[in-house]
């Protein structure tokens, strides 16, 4: 009979701990991003509000329950760029007709 090769009690036990050690890690990080995904939806309205009105809350006044307000969005009035443009483009035609 051919028998299956194994392998030593050490090597077993320390292939378990690493296995464990990273199934930790992942049950840390997706209990992270839940506490993330639960605080983003407490303060959800609030975020809508900031995002939409375009006045960025300075870092140092945050108010309690907010997420991510390390990132302040400013939206331009206008934008030089944009003044010229018409909204409907040219009609090309296809290269294949």
């Amino acid at each position: 009979m051919i028998r299956l090769p194994v392998y030593d009690r050490g090597t077993q036990r320390f292939e378990l701990a690493a296995f464990l050690c990273l199934g930790l890690v992942g049950v840390m990080l997706v209990a992270y991003a839940l506490s993330d995904a639960i605080k983003f939806a407490v303060a959800r309205d609030d975020i809508i509000a900031a995002l939409t009105t375009g006045s960025p809350t300075p870092i140092g006044h945050v108010a309690h329950g907010q997420t991510n307000v390390a990132v302040s969005i400013t939206v331009p009035a206008s934008s030089t760029t944009d003044q010229g443009r018409s909204g409907a483009r040219p009609v090309c035609p296809s290269p294949r007709t």
